[in-house]
C-alpha cells in the first residue's frame, strides 16, 4: 500500500512538472535520469528512482537510453531481476553498435515498404545482431497497419535464449493491438516478472475491451500500489472508480459539423452519427462551399434522420473553420440549446459517445468546454490527442528561433500506441476540437472562434485560452475515445504553403496574448493539476484502506 511519502507529495518537491504527464518518451527518460541522479545524493529517493527506471524500460525495452537507464539504476542490485539485467546488458551492447540511422530512417519514411522489408529480413535473421535490427524498426512495423508484418518479423528474427522474454513481451504487444482481446489477455498473463508492470497495465486494457471492468480495476490497483507516484495510474484508477452517469436525454443539445470537399468522409461520419445514440439531439451541418457533390449527398442522407433532425446550411464559398463554427453557433436552435457539440467531419463514433460526453458535462456544471481522447481510426490504435496543458516558462521547442514564443503545449501523448493511460477526467488548459461540447450559456462570456485564425488551425486552442482567462473551466474526459480518420493540420500539410499557413497562425496566436497572461495560466494550471492529483491520490488511499 502506498506510504504518505510515496504519493504525489514527495515528487512535487523535486519534479514540479510531473502531473503534466509521464508518458512522453523523452520527458519520461529525462525525469527518470533526474530521479537517479538525485538518489545518488539522497538515498531515500532510491526506491522512487528504481521504480521510474523499471517503468521507463518496461514501456519501451527496445530503446537504447532506456536500457542504459535500467542498468544504471541496478548498480546496487538488479531492478527487475537478474534475468532482466542480463537481457538489458546484452541489448545495451547491441544497440551501441554502429548503425546507418539516417539512411534507414529516410528509407522507412519513403513509403517504399517492400524495399525496406527486402533489406530488413536478412538482417533480422542474422544470429547475434537480429534483435538490434528489430529494435530499430519495431515501432515502424507496428504503425504500418499491416497486422501480419510485426508478427512475421518477430518470427523471422534470430532470438538468442536470453532474449526470449523480450520476444514474448513484443508478441503480447502485437496481440493487444492487432488480435482478439481474449488472445491478447492470454499472451499478456503468460509474461514473467521481467515485464511485471507492463503486464498489469496491458491486462487492464485487454480486460476493459472485454467489458470485464472489475477485473481491470483490480489489475490497475495492483500496478498503482507498485508505482503510486505515476500520475496517469492515479488519475486512471480514480476515473475507473468514479465513472460519470451517462446522459439519457440530449434533446436540449445540438451536434454541429462543417465540411469542405470531404463528401465521402462526411457521409461516413453522418451515417455513424444517425441513430439512437443521438438521444434526441438535433444535428446541423454546414457545407462550407464544397464543389465535390457534398450538397447532393447531404440532401440524400437527410432521410436517415428524424423529421427536422438534420439542418443543412449551404454556403457558396469556403469561409474557413472559425467563421463556419460561429455561423453554426448563431443558429436559433443552437442559441436555445444547453450544449453545442462540435464534431470533425471524419470521425468514427463509439457506442454511447454522446451519453458519455454529456454525462460528464452534467456532472461538472461549471465546465464551459468538455472534450475527450482522440485516437486513430484504424489499427493499431494510436493517440492523436488528450488533454493539453501549458509548459511553464519557455521550455518548449521554438517554431521560430529568436521569436519570443510563450505558448508551449506539453505533447503528453507523443502519438504513442494507446494503452489506456489517458482514460482519466480532469480540468485542462485545452482539449481537441475534433469532438468537444460547448455550454451555450458561456458563449456570451467567452465568445466564439477568432476569425483572425482563418482558414483553420489553433482557433479551438485560442478559444480555450480565452475560456481559462475568463474563469470558465475546460474539462477533459479521456474515458471517451473518438476515432479520427485524419490527423492535425500540421501533420497533413504536404507542401511549404500548407506548413506556412499553420505556422503563420501560430505567430498570430502568440501575438494575441502577452507573456504575463500565459505565465499566469501556466502557473495556475500546474497548481491545479497538482491539487487535483493529490486529492485523487488521497481518495484512493482512503478507499483502499477501508476496503
Amino acid at each position: 500500500m502506498p506510504t504518505p511519502d510515496s504519493g504525489p507529495a514527495a515528487p512535487r518537491r523535486i519534479f514540479p512538472g510531473l502531473p503534466l504527464g509521464f508518458e512522453e518518451p523523452d520527458s519520461r527518460l529525462a525525469l527518470s535520469r533526474r530521479a537517479l541522479a538525485l538518489a545518488a545524493e539522497q538515498p531515500g529517493l532510491e526506491p522512487l528512482a528504481r521504480g521510474m527506471a523499471a517503468w521507463t524500460w518496461q514501456r519501451d525495452p527496445l530503446d537504447h537510453g532506456n536500457c542504459h537507464l535500467l542498468l544504471e539504476a541496478g548498480r546496487n542490485g538488479p531492478v527487475c531481476g537478474e534475468t532482466t539485467n542480463i537481457m538489458a546488458q546484452r541489448l545495451d551492447a547491441l544497440l551501441s553498435l554502429s548503425f546507418p540511422a539516417d539512411d534507414w530512417r529516410a528509407l522507412m519514411q519513403s513509403g517504399e515498404h517492400v524495399l525496406v522489408l527486402r533489406h530488413l529480413l536478412p538482417r533480422l535473421r542474422a544470429p547475434g545482431t537480429g534483435v538490434a535490427w528489430l529494435a530499430r524498426t519495431w515501432d515502424w512495423l507496428m504503425r504500418l497497419g499491416r497486422a501480419d508484418l510485426p508478427r512475421d518479423m518477430l518470427e523471422a528474427t534470430a532470438w538468442e535464449p536470453e532474449f526470449l522474454p523480450l520476444r514474448d513481451r513484443l508478441l503480447a504487444e502485437w496481440t493487444l493491438f492487432y488480435a482478439a482481446p481474449d488472445e491478447a489477455l492470454g499472451r499478456i498473463d503468460a509474461l514473467g516478472e521481467c515485464f511485471g508492470h507492463w503486464r498489469l497495465l496491458a491486462a487492464c486494457e485487454a480486460l476493459t475491451i472485454l467489458g470485464r471492468e472489475a477485473e481491470a480495476r483490480e489489475r490497475l490497483e495492483l500496478l498503482w500500489r507498485r508505482l503510486p507516484w505515476h500520475p496517469h495510474l492515479t488519475l486512471k484508477l480514480h476515473a475507473l472508480r468514479n465513472a460519470p452517469v451517462p446522459a439519457r436525454d440530449a434533446s436540449d443539445s445540438v451536434v454541429l459539423l462543417y465540411s469542405w470537399n470531404k463528401r465521402d468522409l462526411l457521409r461516413d461520419t453522418l451515417t455513424g452519427l444517425a441513430g439512437p445514440d443521438l438521444l434526441g439531439a438535433r444535428v446541423a451541418v454546414l457545407d462550407n462551399g464544397s464543389t465535390d457533390g457534398t450538397g447532393d449527398m447531404l440532401r440524400q442522407i437527410g432521410e436517415r434522420f428524424p423529421q427536422g433532425g438534420l439542418e443543412i446550411v449551404s454556403l457558396p464559398v469556403n469561409v474557413g473553420a472559425p467563421a463556419a463554427r460561429n455561423w453554426l453557433l448563431s443558429l436559433p436552435q443552437v442559441r436555445a440549446a444547453t450544449h453545442a457539440v462540435f464534431l470533425d467531419d471524419d470521425v468514427v463514433l463509439p457506442k454511447g459517445w454522446l451519453a458519455r460526453l454529456l454525462g460528464t458535462a452534467q456532472a461538472h456544471p461549471k465546465a464551459g468546454v468538455v472534450g475527450c481522447r482522440i485516437v486513430s481510426a484504424s489499427a493499431p490504435v494510436c493517440l492523436q490527442s488528450a488533454d493539453y496543458n501549458l509548459l511553464p516558462g519557455r521550455q518548449g521547442v521554438e517554431s521560430f528561433p529568436g521569436f519570443p514564443e510563450n505558448i508551449h503545449l506539453f505533447d503528453n501523448t507523443a502519438s504513442g500506441l494507446d494503452l489506456g493511460l489517458f482514460s482519466y477526467v480532469r480540468q485542462a488548459l485545452s482539449v481537441s476540437g475534433c469532438c468537444h461540447a460547448l455550454r451555450v450559456s458561456t458563449l456570451d462570456t467567452v465568445g466564439g472562434f477568432d476569425l483572425r485564425l482563418s482558414p483553420t488551425q489553433f482557433d479551438d486552442l485560442e478559444r480555450d485560452l480565452r475560456a481559462n482567462l475568463a474563469g470558465v473551466p475546460v474539462l477533459y474526459d479521456g474515458g471517451l475515445a473518438v476515432r479520427h480518420v485524419q490527423h492535425s493540420s500540421l501533420a497533413r500539410a504536404k507542401n511549404a504553403a500548407a506548413v506556412g499557413q499553420v505556422l503563420g497562425n501560430k505567430v498570430k496566436l502568440e501575438c494575441l496574448y502577452d507573456q504575463e497572461q500565459i505565465k499566469g495560466l501556466a502557473e495556475s494550471g500546474l497548481d491545479r493539476l497538482w491539487d487535483d492529483l493529490s486529492a485523487k491520490e488521497r481518495e484512493l488511499r482512503a478507499e483502499t484502506a477501508s476496503a
